[in-house]
């Protein structure tokens, strides 16, 4: 046995948050610490809940513990109710839909809006995604940490971050 140190986000939360567990830790543990760090106030089953590796679509069978479910240290963990997050993507006036994991970066959402609008990859550097409140979603932050259950969806604005100057 060893201790692995995993960064939780989540549902209601923003911020990744660090925990050390052991990696023969069960799945269903890990979602535990997810609620006492992230969302004590919540009151849902932990069975409700969805663990994902950053970035990637699948969600972990929570039967096992963290090692069999190729958890390793340093892995950042999404927790979430959500299976899919619904993003519904506006750029120049068009809208765009895509369904990703709650799991997604920002990195990743900028990446397949590119190939969506047909976008050059030299001009989507200089892109950024907001929320319609005006705040950006960062690229490492994952979409998940801006939804909550059962509203699985989000809209997203791709906006220039490049000054144009005359």
């Amino acid at each position: 046995m060893s201790t692995i140190k995993i960064y939780l986000h989540g549902e209601n939360s923003r911020d990744g948050q660090v925990l050390e567990i052991e990696d023969s830790a069960s799945l269903h543990e890990v979602i535990i610490k997810h609620r006492e760090v992230c969302d004590p106030s919540n009151n849902t089953k932990t069975e409700e809940y969805e663990i994902f590796i950053e970035d990637e679509e699948d969600n972990r069978d929570k039967g096992g513990d963290c090692k069999n479910a190729g958890i390793q240290h340093h892995d950042k963990i999404h927790c979430h109710r959500c299976k899919l997050v619904s993003i519904i993507l506006e750029y120049n006036g068009q809208q765009k839909s895509i369904s990703l994991a709650p799991s997604a970066t920002g990195n990743r959402i900028l990446n397949k809006a590119s190939e969506l609008f047909n976008i050059s990859e030299a001009d989507a550097g200089y892109l950024r995604l907001v929320l319609p409140d005006g705040n950006d979603v960062e690229k490492k932050q994952h979409i998940g940490s801006f939804v909550s259950y059962p509203k699985c969806e989000i809209k997203l604005i791709l906006q220039s971050h490049k000054k144009i100057e005359g």
